[in-house]
C-alpha cells in the first residue's frame, strides 16, 4: 500500500507570512500552477481513496490535481488549530504573546495549547495518525491513498512513522507547497518513505 501526501499550493497568507491554522487563505496564481503541475505528474496514477482537509485552500488544490474519483473531505486532516495566532503576522502580535512564535518554530514540545486556545503538536499527530491508520485498515492491501492537507499536519504524520519526537518536530526537510510525500506500508506496517517533500514537478 502507498499513501500519497500532498500539501496545498502556496497561498496569500504563505506569501504574507501569516499564521493560517484553520482559517483560510486563497491560493495565489503561483499556488494554482504548483497544484496543476503536480496534477500532471500524478496523471495516470489511480487512487482507491482520495481524502482532503475541508479548508478552502486544500479543496482548491485537490480540484486542480484533477484526480479520478470522489474527493472526500475529512476533518481529521485539517491543519493545526492555532487559536489566537491565526491570521496574524509576527509584527501584528501583542508583545505578551510574541514568544509563542519562537516556541512554535524552535521549541515545539513547549508550544502549549493553553497559551493559544488551539491545539499542540501532539494533538494533530494523534488525530492524523489515528485516521490514517483507520484508512489503511479500510482499504485493500495494494491500494493507493491520496491525502491533500497542510504542512504541519503532514509533517506530524511523517514524524510519527520516522520515530521523531515532538521536540524535533521541524527537523528534516520542510514540506513546501504542493510537495509530494509517499509512504509505503505492507500488511498495515510502515515500510518506509519513498519520497519526501518532492517538488521536482515545479522546481
Amino acid at each position: 500500500m502507498k499513501v500519497y501526501l500532498v500539501r496545498h499550493g502556496k497561498t496569500e497568507w504563505n506569501r504574507d507570512k501569516k499564521f493560517q491554522g484553520q482559517k483560510n487563505s486563497p491560493l495565489l496564481a503561483e499556488g494554482r500552477e504548483q497544484a496543476r503541475l503536480l496534477g500532471e505528474r500524478l496523471r495516470g496514477t489511480s487512487f482507491d481513496g482520495i481524502y482532503c482537509s475541508p479548508l478552502g485552500r486544500t479543496r482548491e488544490t485537490a480540484a486542480l490535481l484533477e484526480p479520478v474519483g470522489e474527493i472526500i473531505p475529512d476533518d481529521a486532516f485539517m491543519e493545526i488549530d492555532l487559536g489566537r495566532l491565526e491570521g496574524e503576522t509576527f509584527a501584528d502580535l501583542a508583545p505578551e504573546i510574541k514568544h509563542l512564535v519562537d516556541l512554535f518554530w524552535h521549541h515545539p514540545a513547549e508550544f502549549d495549547k493553553k497559551l493559544t486556545g488551539g491545539e499542540d503538536f501532539d494533538d494533530i499527530r494523534d488525530r492524523a495518525v489515528t485516521r490514517l491508520e483507520e484508512l489503511i485498515r479500510l482499504h485493500p492491501e495494494e491500494s493507493r491513498i491520496l491525502i491533500i492537507s497542510h504542512g504541519a499536519l503532514l509533517k506530524s504524520i511523517v514524524n510519527h512513522y520516522e520515530g521523531r519526537g515532538t521536540e524535533d518536530f521541524w527537523e528534516g526537510p520542510f514540506l513546501q507547497p504542493a510537495s509530494l510525500t509517499v509512504l509505503s506500508f505492507e500488511k498495515g506496517a510502515f515500510r518506509g518513505v519513498e519520497s519526501l517533500g518532492d517538488t521536482s514537478h515545479y522546481a
